[in-house]
Formats: structure tokens, sequence, C-alpha cells
């Protein structure tokens, strides 16, 4: 884990397309066109169109990959993804929310805790 925060420390100096919205508590939402400057913080960003994908579905609990990174990428208008408390797994706080739209993505390193609702198709990729 302190291998990624150093490198978001990095990333943070050079772009404000990163949102922190508790010490630890990191979303990074952002155009496609900008994938390639996070390869620093995960290399298999590179082919990221090599890289199998599933479609996400509505969630009614906040889901947590600890092992993996987790992007989502919009097909269609109406995705939402909200983002909780790391520390507290029981907690159904909402701490963020971004409306995904076509041609961003949002990036979640291991362990944050989310939510996917909408209506629109968004793929979901788990990163080592």
């Amino acid at each position: 884990m302190w291998f990624f925060m150093g490198l978001l420390c990095r990333l943070l100096l050079f772009t404000d397309r990163v949102r922190i919205t508790r010490i630890g508590q990191v979303m990074i939402h952002d155009s496609l066109d900008n994938l390639a400057s996070y390869k620093a913080l995960l290399p298999s960003l590179d082919r990221l169109e090599d890289l199998l994908f599933s479609y996400a579905s509505e969630d009614e609990t906040f889901q947590c990959n600890r092992k993996v990174c987790t992007l989502f990428s919009a097909m269609e208008e109406g995705c939402q993804i909200a983002c909780s408390w790391r520390e507290e797994p029981l907690s159904r706080d909402v701490l963020a929310v971004v409306d995904l739209h076509p041609g961003f993505f949002v990036l979640l390193l291991p362990g944050e805790r989310f939510l996917f609702k909408g209506s629109g198709k968004c793929r979901v990729y788990n990163l080592e």
C-alpha cells in the first residue's frame, strides 16, 4: 500500500485529476486520453485494450477489491461510482460520487470501497 501512496504523491505534483476525499481515500477520475500518464502507478494500463473486462451491474452494498486496482470505463451515459470509508467496512456513508461519462474512467486503488449505480453500460477492469 505504501508503494501506491508514494507513486500517488508523485502524481499529485503533476496533475489535478486525483481526488483525495480523506487521507488514504483516493479516487482517480480522468479522461481516457490521459490514461497513459498513470502507467507509473499501474504498468498494465499500457495494454488496457488487451485485458479482459466485465460489465458493471448495479450494487446494493459497497464492494471492495483488496488485492487489485479497479478501473471503471463508461460506454454510455448514466453511470455513477461512489466511494466510502476504507477503515469502516460496515459504513454506508458516501464520501464522493462521480458521474462517469463516455471517454472517462475512474481508478480505485486496492482496498477502496465502491458502489456502482446506473443504467448505462460500464466496463470494469481488475488490474494488478
